[in-house]
């Protein structure tokens, strides 16, 4: 497959991962259910980007391509148990052995992610950087407002 196909696959997944996320934050706090069926969709953005990492892995491209897909596909693994397939109330009260991995994963992926957009070309970067800083900022209003996260009994309803 031609490289310039795996990037533009890997740019066009990125982006529309922090579009949806940039959604589900900022619509949570108005129409609950909906938030969380774009979370749903979220943890389901792990195919095409696991698909993009083996590919990208395949090719021989740096690690820095890939890892980041491993820690986000690991990340959507971890969400879809905990809130899905054996839902836990782990977000209130935190339960620190589920919320501490959740979280550091999220968290790495998304910066991981990023990273490779500097090498496909910088704009991309900064555009990334726009979307991570607004998904941020909609992620802290979002629990801000709401007092806390959604349970795990609400994610399973929704």
């Amino acid at each position: 497959m031609e490289v310039m196909i795996v990037q533009t696959m890997y740019v066009v997944t990125v982006i529309l991962l922090q579009v949806l996320l940039i959604g589900m934050f900022a619509i949570r706090w108005r129409d609950e259910r909906f938030g969380i069926m774009l979370g749903r969709i979220v943890y389901g953005m792990a195919i095409p980007v696991g698909v993009c990492g083996l590919l990208f892995l395949v090719l021989g491209f740096s690690v820095l391509y890939w890892v980041p897909t491993i820690i986000f596909v690991s990340w959507a693994i971890v969400g879809v148990i905990v809130d899905m397939v054996q839902p836990t109330e782990w977000r209130h009260p935190p339960k620190y052995h589920i919320f501490i991995p959740y979280v550091v994963l999220f968290g790495a992926s998304m910066l991981g992610l990023w990273i490779p957009l500097w090498y496909i070309h910088p704009a991309l970067w900064f555009c990334y950087a726009l979307l991570y800083a607004i998904q941020t900022v909609s992620l802290i209003y979002a629990h801000v407002r709401e007092g806390r996260a959604a349970t795990s009994s609400q994610v399973q309803q929704a």
